[in-house]
């Protein structure tokens, strides 16, 4: 049988930790000290109150690189001391740290709903260009070489739109992420005051007030994007399908009908994604419309479905999901 070996360059990594800090390699504790002459220099009264400073940005910076050099599945006891703590007492410091930290957490809030937001608008934009391309192949006005041009050209922009959607969500992480949860992963306690005099808090204590958002309510507000994008992109693809077929012997009442319906459509999206960043006024009108469009959507989906166009009846399943999420789910849900 063989014996389980263990890494060299992990067995090395803690002999070099050994040589600057205590290595509890039993328990996978690594403790460290970070010393300052006076609390000042630590508290940013520059910019905050000062009797309720805040917690320099560049504290925790520091805190944090230093922290990078753990080794997988170790934790931190980390102690922040100082030689005068000029009036503050321990817990006042801590909370202030506690207090940048759970600000610094709404903040990855906001900048995650951002980040998703921009994606979302840039595969909008990516398949509304791609649909374009699609369309001009019916295009007669362009000679064939201009027209092959086109429409590969507008191809790879609509691809490099897609594209960038998967920069922004996947491949630009987040700074403030340094000094919030990523931080506080590799902390077991915190430390603060000085050798004889201070205040210790774990993990579970600095967040243990934090208002979080839900894994639910990051559902909601995901699939109230997508749903708000995928009605945008369904409404562009019937109008430019619409304004291309309206050379044929179709009345123009239903062309104008269509359009119509087609631009409702978009609007509808567009109204989504203008409260999913608080700036719709129009939500009762949003919600009367979604619920008409739900209806027609599952009224022609079934009939297709009866008919033997399960096929055919697929756009109509999703227009007829996402409209309903739009009607049911609360404004407040998604903010």
């Amino acid at each position: 049988m063989m014996k389980n070996k263990i890494d060299p360059r992990f067995t090395r990594q803690l002999d070099l930790l050994e040589k600057y800090f205590v290595v509890d390699r039993e328990n996978k504790i690594i403790e460290m000290q970070f010393k300052y002459d006076k609390a000042s220099d630590v508290l940013d009264d520059e910019i905050s109150c000062i009797n309720k400073p805040l917690f320099k940005t560049e504290v925790l910076s520091t805190i944090s690189e230093y922290l990078n050099m753990l080794p997988t599945g170790y934790k931190a006891d980390v102690s922040i001391l100082f030689d005068d703590l000029e009036g503050h007492n321990p817990e006042e410091i801590s909370n202030s740290l506690n207090d940048f930290l759970e600000l610094n957490s709404y903040q990855i809030v906001r900048e995650g709903k951002k980040k998703w937001l921009i994606a979302a608008l840039l595969v909008f934009f990516g398949v509304v260009l791609i649909m374009i391309k699609i369309n001009l192949s019916s295009l007669n006005f362009f000679s064939s070489f201009g027209k092959a041009l086109s429409e590969e050209v507008v191809d790879i922009v609509g691809w490099v739109f897609i594209w960038e959607a998967a920069t922004v969500l996947f491949l630009s992480p987040s700074e403030l992420l340094i000094y919030g949860i990523g931080l506080l992963k590799r902390i077991n306690i915190i430390k603060i005051g000085t050798q004889d005099n201070n205040h210790i808090q774990t993990k579970e204590d600095i967040i243990e007030r934090w208002q979080y958002d839900s894994k639910r309510y990051k559902f909601i507000r995901s699939l109230w994007l997508i749903s708000s994008v995928f009605l945008m992109a369904l409404g562009t693809s019937s109008i430019l399908q619409t304004i291309r077929g309206g050379s044929n012997d179709y009345p123009g009442w239903i062309l104008v009908v269509q359009l119509i319906t087609d631009t409702a459509t978009f609007l509808l999206g567009l109204s989504g994604i203008l409260s999913y960043i608080g700036k719709s006024r129009l939500n009762i009108i949003m919600k009367v419309f979604g619920g008409l469009l739900f209806l027609v959507s599952l009224l022609v989906a079934t009939l297709l479905i009866i008919a033997g166009g399960i096929t055919l009846s697929f756009t109509y399943i999703l227009t007829t999901l996402f409209a309903l999420v739009l009607v049911v789910v609360p404004k407040n849900k998604i903010r």
